[in-house]
C-alpha cells in the first residue's frame, strides 16, 4: 500500500465527508415547499384525463373506423395514466384493462409485418 501525506489524507477525507453530506442537503432543497407537487394542478389534470377516458371507453367501438394508429396510441396513453394514478376514478379499473387490450388488438391489426405502423404519409418507415 502506498503511503500518503497527511495533507493528501485530509483532502481525500474531506471530499468523502462532503459527498456523504451533500445528498442530504440536496434532498432537503428538493423537498422544500417550493418544490412540492402542485396538488391543485394534479387534481385538474387527473379530472381532465378521467373525462377523456370516459369518452374513450364509451367510443371504443368507433375506434375501429380510425385509419391511423396515432389516435389509438394517444388513447392508450390516457388509459394507462388513469389506470396507474391512485386519484383517478379509473385507478386499476378492469374496464380500462379491457379497453387497453382492445386497443392493442387494433394496433396489432394496423402493424406491418416488419413491425412498423403507418402514420399516413410515411409508408412502412421506421421511426427517426
Amino acid at each position: 500500500m502506498k503511503k500518503i501525506s497527511r495533507e493528501a489524507f485530509l483532502k481525500a477525507s474531506s471530499f468523502t465527508i462532503a459527498a456523504a453530506v451533500s445528498p442530504q442537503h440536496f434532498l432537503k432543497k428538493i423537498f422544500s415547499s417550493k418544490y412540492l407537487l402542485d396538488n391543485s394542478m394534479m387534481t385538474r389534470l387527473v379530472e381532465a384525463n378521467d373525462k377523456s377516458v370516459k369518452r374513450i371507453v364509451q367510443d371504443l367501438t368507433s375506434l375501429v373506423q380510425r385509419q391511423y394508429y396515432r389516435n389509438l396510441s394517444e388513447s392508450f396513453s390516457m388509459l394507462t395514466a388513469a389506470f396507474c394514478h391512485t386519484k383517478s376514478t379509473y385507478y386499476q379499473s378492469g374496464q380500462v384493462v379491457d379497453a387497453l387490450s382492445e386497443i392493442m388488438d387494433k394496433l396489432l391489426l394496423l402493424q406491418y409485418p416488419n413491425g412498423t405502423l403507418d402514420s399516413g404519409g410515411n409508408r412502412k418507415s421506421p421511426p427517426d
